[in-house]
This record gives C-alpha cells, structure tokens and sequence, in this order.
C-alpha cells in the first residue's frame, strides 16, 4: 500500500470537506497518488456535485480497488442532510472522522464501512 493519502473531512458543517475536495481535484493529475476521505459520504457526494467537481468518489472497500479517489465513513449510520452549522451531531460526527488521525487502529477491521487498520503503512494520513 503506496502512495495513498487518507483526508479526515472533519465537521460536514464546516470548511474542511470543500477544502479537502478542492485539494484532491487540484492534484487529479497525480497519477501515483490515490486518496481517501474519511467522512460522511452523502455530504462529501452533494459537495462533489455541487462543486462541479465531479471527482469520481469509489466507495472504499480495500487498497487493491481500482480507482485514485475513495471515501469512507467511519459511522455506522449517515447523517442527516440539512444538518445546522455548529450543530452538536456535526461536531461528535468531526470527533470520529478525526480518530482515523489519532487511533486508526480503534475503526473495526470487520466493518466494510471502515478501512483496514494502518500500522506500517506508507502513505500519508492526514
């Protein structure tokens, strides 16, 4: 596993997923590099649209899947789609989008909403 770099979208109501969108079409032409949002897919998919990015998001399933952009959500149900800006829902969601930065062993290896855990990986989480 190379030349990946994992992005926690952080609060669905602040400016990290636009910023994270952003980043990742501006590198688009990268080709050694794929990349992997950790976040609440449906925000990270309108976002992408109403952008005009059209980065095309693969639903993460493991490192070996075709494709150079994947998102993951780290929560077992999705959020609710018109949620408040500081909302304390979009702030606990940030809380477990941020543990993929801090303890990425702690997101379950049998749920196929979470990555595989991450020891010796050479990619970069940020």
């Amino acid at each position: 596993m190379k030349n990946w770099i994992g992005i926690s979208l952080g609060d669905p109501t602040g400016i990290g997923p636009e910023v994270a969108l952003k980043a990742i079409a501006a590198e688009a032409q990268n080709a050694a590099t794929k990349y992997l949002l950790i976040g609440d897919e449906n925000n990270a998919r309108q976002l992408n649209s109403s952008l005009g990015l059209n980065l095309p998001l693969g639903k993460f399933s493991s490192y070996g899947t075709p494709g150079k952009f994947f998102i993951t959500n780290p929560l077992t149900e999705p959020l609710p789609e018109k949620l408040p800006a500081g909302s304390p829902l979009a702030a606990n969601a940030a809380d477990a989008f941020s543990l993929a930065d801090t303890m990425p062993t702690t997101l379950p290896r049998s749920s196929t909403n979470a990555p595989p855990e991450l020891p010796g990986c050479t990619g970069t989480l940020i």
